[in-house]
């Protein structure tokens, strides 16, 4: 009698699983830790001298209970990102554009989703330079670097987010897509793309005094990719 599949995720969508805690999204993303604590939990700010308010979160998180986001969030974020070019966006702007989009693509997680990269892109930078009175030049900006971004994450046949390739180094642009994300391999921890080792296992190897070269034998992997994959764990130390 053939057996069934184990199903680790208990008939979960692991992209939709709390697995990262701020500090990892945020290093994974390229943001302040600050930055993404507000977009995901918002904050506090002064309105009077002695009063203040609350700025609701622009991310929701799988459990509202639960501080830890899931991969479709971390695609969120990593979209999100893109504002970081524009200086001095207000985060009131950023959750007016993804209501304005969530509404009109019907979906609640719009930034994730594979209709984003068609007509979702136009419509968030535009609602948004109307609320923040961005000049045109401003918006075609941010709109470039928002699909700089875009083209670093991977749909899947439902137009969902699957894969995410974080940037290891500026400048890298749509290139060197070395270091995968991937909610179905490593439980979504970094890993070398194309061969499920995690980035953590060999950093950990490289610390213990194995060379990169050493590595590299042990695991059939080129070189650059074992020195791509030290990179981004230090890059998370640092």
């Amino acid at each position: 009698m053939t057996k069934s599949p184990i199903d680790i995720y208990r008939g979960r969508e692991p992209r939709d699983l709390p697995a990262y805690p701020p500090s990892e999204a945020a290093f994974l993303v390229g943001v302040p830790s600050a930055t993404l604590r507000s977009w995901v939990f918002g904050r506090h700010y002064p309105v009077r001298a002695t009063d203040r308010a609350f700025s609701p979160p622009v991310i929701r998180r799988p459990d509202p209970t639960d501080r830890y986001l899931s991969f479709t969030n971390l695609v969120e974020a990593h979209v999100l990102a893109s504002i970081r070019t524009l200086h001095g966006v207000p985060l009131e702007a950023v959750r007016s554009a993804v209501e304005f989009v969530e509404t009109r693509m019907a979906t609640d997680h719009p930034l994730a989703s594979g209709r984003f990269l068609t007509d979702g892109a136009s419509l968030f930078v535009e609602h948004m330079g109307e609320v923040i009175n961005a000049s045109r030049s401003q918006q075609v900006a941010l709109q470039g670097v928002m699909e700089a971004r875009l083209r670093r994450v991977e749909m899947d046949e439902r137009a969902l987010a699957c894969r995410l390739f974080p940037w290891l180094r500026a400048g890298d642009g749509d290139g060197r897509r070395t270091v995968m994300v991937d909610p179905r391999v490593s439980f979504g921890r970094p890993v070398v793309f194309g061969t499920g080792i995690p980035t953590a296992v060999l950093h950990q190897r490289f610390l213990g005094g194995d060379s990169i070269s050493e590595l590299a034998a042990d695991y059939g992997v080129a070189t650059d990719l074992i020195e791509d994959a030290i990179r981004c764990e230090e890059h998370r130390a640092a």
